[in-house]
Parts: C-alpha cells; sequence; structure tokens
C-alpha cells in the first residue's frame, strides 16, 4: 500500500520514547537544600493551518479553505536558565580567530586546518566554494536534540490529543508552531559575558529561539530539525539561495504539494518564516527552486550525521 503521508516512521514508538526521556530530562522543581533551579516559562499558542481544506488556484496555487477555522493550540515550555546558557556558549568561535596572520602560503595553510579543527566542535565549518567559514546546520540540529526533548515530546502529546494519527498531520503541528515564533533577524556576531565577539552567522541555537520566541529562516529550519530529530525514519534537508533558508522532509507529496527530488528521494517543501500550509512556498523560493539556483544542504537523518 502506497503510504497517504510522509515518512516518519514509527511516530507512536518515537512518543512514548519521548516521554520517557522527558521524565529523565524535565527541570528539576527546587528542593530544600540548595539554590532554586531558575526556570523560563513560555506559554506558546497558535493555530494549524494544515488541518483545513486546500483547493486549487489558477497557476497551480493554493486557496486555503478557511471556512472551518483552525485548530487552535497552547503548550508551556520550561527552559532551566543554566541549559540556555549553556547551549549559547556551546556554538560560535571568537571572531578573533578568523583574523589570520601567516608568513605565506604554506605558513596559511597550517593555521587555516588548525583553524577548522577548533571551529568544528563549536559548529562552525570552511565552506570551500565561497571560502568562507559559515554555520554548520546539521551540527546545531544534532547537539540541540537533547535540549529541545521536553519540548518534542510536549507537542507529540499535543498532536495525540488532537487526535491526529497520521505522520502527516503530526509535522504541519511542529511546522506550525515553528511558524508561530516572531520572525527576527541577527547579527552575524553576538557579544559573550566577558565581551568577546562571537561569530555565529546570524543564527540562534534551538534552545535560544525558544527562550525568546524569536528566529530567522535558518534558526526556524534548525529548531524544526531539532524537533523531528526525535521522530524515527524522519529525514529532512535545507535549501539554502542569497539570504534566504527553507526546509524539505522526506515524504509522498499530496496533489498540489511542492517538493524536490533528491537522489530516490521526494522532499515536501516547508516555509517556516510565515504561516505556510506544508507543501507550499513563496513564489520566488519555487522559481529558485526550478531555476536550480538553491543549495542543498542534508540537516537530519542522513548516515553522514555527525
Amino acid at each position: 500500500m502506497r503510504p497517504r503521508g510522509l515518512c516518519l516512521c514509527g511516530f507512536a514508538a518515537v512518543l512514548a520514547a519521548a516521554a520517557a526521556g522527558a521524565a529523565r530530562s524535565a527541570p528539576v522543581p527546587p528542593q530544600d537544600e540548595g539554590p532554586a533551579l531558575e526556570i523560563i516559562r513560555k506559554e506558546y499558542r497558535w493555530a494549524d493551518i494544515n488541518n483545513t481544506r486546500f483547493h486549487g488556484g489558477p497557476e497551480g496555487s493554493t486557496i486555503v479553505d478557511t471556512s472551518r477555522g483552525y485548530r487552535q493550540f497552547t503548550t508551556e515550555i520550561l527552559i532551566p536558565v543554566v541549559s540556555l546558557k549553556a547551549a549559547i556558549a556551546s556554538f560560535g568561535i571568537p571572531s578573533a580567530w578568523m583574523r589570520i596572520v601567516h608568513k605565506g602560503p604554506e605558513d596559511l595553510r597550517v593555521k587555516m586546518a588548525e583553524l577548522r579543527a577548533r571551529a568544528a566542535p563549536r559548529g562552525i565549518i570552511y565552506k570551500e566554494p565561497v571560502q568562507a567559514f559559515g554555520v554548520d546546520y546539521a551540527w546545531m540540529a544534532k547537539t540541540s536534540r537533547e535540549d529541545v526533548r521536553t519540548t518534542a515530546t510536549g507537542l507529540f502529546e499535543a498532536a495525540r490529543g488532537a487526535g491526529y494519527d497520521d505522520e502527516r498531520k503530526v509535522l504541519g503541528l511542529l511546522a506550525s508552531f515553528v511558524q508561530s515564533l516572531a520572525y527576527a533577524s541577527r547579527t552575524a556576531t553576538r557579544i559573550a559575558d566577558d565581551g568577546t565577539e562571537i561569530y555565529v552567522g546570524g543564527v540562534a541555537m534551538p534552545l535560544e529561539a525558544l527562550a525568546t520566541g524569536a528566529g530567522d529562516c535558518d534558526t526556524k529550519c534548525v529548531l524544526l530539525g531539532s524537533l523531528l530529530s526525535h521522530v524515527k525514519g524522519a529525514r529532512m534537508i535545507l535549501l539554502r539561495g542569497g539570504t534566504h533558508v527553507f526546509a524539505a522532509v522526506r515524504g509522498v507529496p499530496r496533489p498540489r504539494d511542492r517538493f524536490v527530488r533528491v537522489k530516490n528521494d521526494r522532499y515536501v517543501l516547508v516555509e517556516l518564516t510565515s504561516r505556510w500550509p506544508i507543501g507550499q512556498v513563496p513564489s520566488e523560493n519555487w522559481r529558485s527552486l526550478e531555476a536550480r539556483k538553491l543549495e542543498i544542504v542534508p540537516l537530519i537523518g542522513f548516515a553522514e550525521d555527525r
């Protein structure tokens, strides 16, 4: 039988495993002994646009039927401040590292190799095509997996409570949750507590995005990837061109879905900067895909994941 949704296999098993993991990793309530654990409480309210009907429009467009309204969701996220600080501190490198003084080509080669080795464990990699340092999105998603475990569990529980019984609906809930975060761009650097300028490529770690309730396109994509990493069989890529990044999740496209084929797999497009249904993206994104102007970046679910 042909699957009717996206290929996020084993959702029920993952829900049980995530719930068990949340019990182990949930914030510890203050005890009588010792200082209280400082917690950030963040309440999210959002609507899932994906649970309504869609109709074909002119020139292949999709019209959203709003007559039934959207399913409303609420969840509260608890973030230990110590975990938030650790996540932020783990990512990025001092800008001073990238200012290399050398005595010639061989000295430069050696120093660049040393810098690459120091930067990679902090989520920054050297990108040969553009000959510049940039963000390792896959590192961010994998490193943040445990940080977002309780959030993922809460969202899976919300999906189960809403009667979402297939993977497509679960993806829709996760995507609409991420879309509900405010859009906020960031500078390429941040200032550490000691005043050091840290290069982060304008991206925030998923836990910071959850704590602030905001993120730009690539921050939101990495957040969705870290949440989906708790779903067995999920595979997600990023599509990057110019200053924009959007997502695609492996699965079986529905009629009118926009998707991209990579090797033998199809990936349904997901735009996260604002409220777009799964499989629909702004026309300029689609034109860039058709013109092959976008770079494909593996995010989660690949054998080469580090």
